[in-house]
């Protein structure tokens, strides 16, 4: 499996190792395979104020294809908000289909602001279809960054 690492104050990386870095200028990251980690010395934000979200996503062997698809534009479109910090993906290495999010925004109302967003719709429409994509219901768990 590998995991997409993607964050708006960095270079984008695939499944780059714990001990790979990659910079802009001002910026430093820090990315693994599993999770990024910024330091920016002109856009600090305190960490009480990074909105997180985390899913899990069982999807259906046969819209594998098209889910992957939607992913990838919702997160060229998140990453495109202005209060979106960090879209970071990948599937289970222990389960097929088992897909993992981690979303980092400026806080809560940069998450609202996410949901009013062409793409979330996209997602929305996709997520709630009659015929589920899901073989179980999505995880969702939301938290302020400590």
């Amino acid at each position: 499996a590998v995991c997409y690492c993607f964050n708006k104050m960095a270079t984008i990386s695939k499944g780059m190792q714990s001990t790979d870095f990659a910079s802009t200028t001002g910026r430093i990251t820090r990315m693994h395979p599993l999770m990024t980690t910024s330091i920016t010395s002109n856009n600090l934000i305190s960490s009480h104020e990074i909105f997180c979200v985390n899913v899990n996503l069982y999807v259906k062997p046969d819209r594998r294809e098209q889910f992957i698809d939607l992913i990838k534009k919702n997160e060229v479109g998140t990453l495109n908000e202005p209060l979106a910090i960090q879209y970071v993906w990948g599937e289970s290495l222990n389960e097929k289909n088992l897909f993992h999010f981690q979303e980092q925004f400026k806080g809560k109302i940069g998450f609202e602001e996410h949901k009013m967003t062409p793409h979330f719709a996209a997602w929305e429409e996709f997520a709630s279809n009659k015929d589920s994509p899901f073989t179980k219901s999505p995880e969702v768990y939301t938290f302020y960054k400590s």
